[in-house]
C-alpha cells in the first residue's frame, strides 16, 4: 500500500501558464528551474533520441508546497525545428564539406539552448576556427553584442582575405 508520495511529475506543452497557475492561484513555490541538459555531457543525446530533433532540450521546474513537490517538464522543440529536422540533419551531415574553411565561431556563454558541448562539436568540425566567447551574451547574441560581433567579423575577414 502506498503511504506517501513525495513528488509527482507532469509533462506540459507550455510551462508558463501552468507555472502561473501553481504559483499564483495555488501557493506553490519554485524550488528549481533549469533547461536540461544543464548537467548532461554531450549534445543532449537522450533528448534528441526521445524527440527525434537535433539539439532538443527539456525545461524542468520543480515546485514545492510543504513536503510535497511537483515536477513539470516541457520538451523544447519548437515547431519550426521539428519541421526543419530533416533539413537540419542534412546540413549536419554535410558540414564536413566546409571543414577546411576559415571559420569564426562567436559564442554567447549565457546561451540556454546551445552549451559548451555544442560549441566543442563545431570546433571539432571546423578545425580552422577562431572562437570568441562572449561572457555577457545569450542565445540571441546578435541582440546582446551586435556591434562587437560586427567588429569581430570585420577583423576576421581582413585576416583571411
Amino acid at each position: 500500500m502506498i503511504r506517501q508520495v513525495y513528488r509527482v511529475g507532469f509533462t506540459v506543452s507550455d510551462l508558463d501558464p501552468v507555472l502561473a497557475f501553481y504559483t499564483q492561484v495555488l501557493p506553490f513555490e519554485i524550488i528549481d528551474d533549469c533547461v536540461a541538459p544543464r548537467f548532461i555531457e554531450g549534445v543532449g543525446e537522450p533528448y534528441e533520441k526521445l524527440t527525434g530533433v537535433f539539439g532538443a532540450r527539456v525545461r524542468v521546474v520543480t515546485l514545492g508546497l510543504g513536503q510535497e513537490q511537483i515536477q513539470l517538464t516541457q520538451f523544447i522543440a519548437p515547431r519550426q525545428l521539428v519541421k526543419a529536422s530533416p533539413y537540419l540533419k542534412e546540413v549536419e551531415a554535410n558540414l564536413g564539406s566546409l571543414a577546411d574553411r576559415p571559420t569564426l565561431i562567436v559564442w554567447g556563454m549565457k546561451d540556454f539552448a546551445f552549451r559548451e558541448a555544442e560549441r566543442a562539436h563545431f570546433e571539432r568540425i571546423f578545425w580552422r576556427h577562431q572562437t570568441v566567447l562572449l561572457d555577457d551574451a545569450s542565445h540571441f547574441l546578435q541582440e546582446d553584442a551586435g556591434e562587437r560581433i560586427a567588429a569581430l567579423f570585420r577583423a576576421f575577414r581582413s585576416q583571411v582575405m
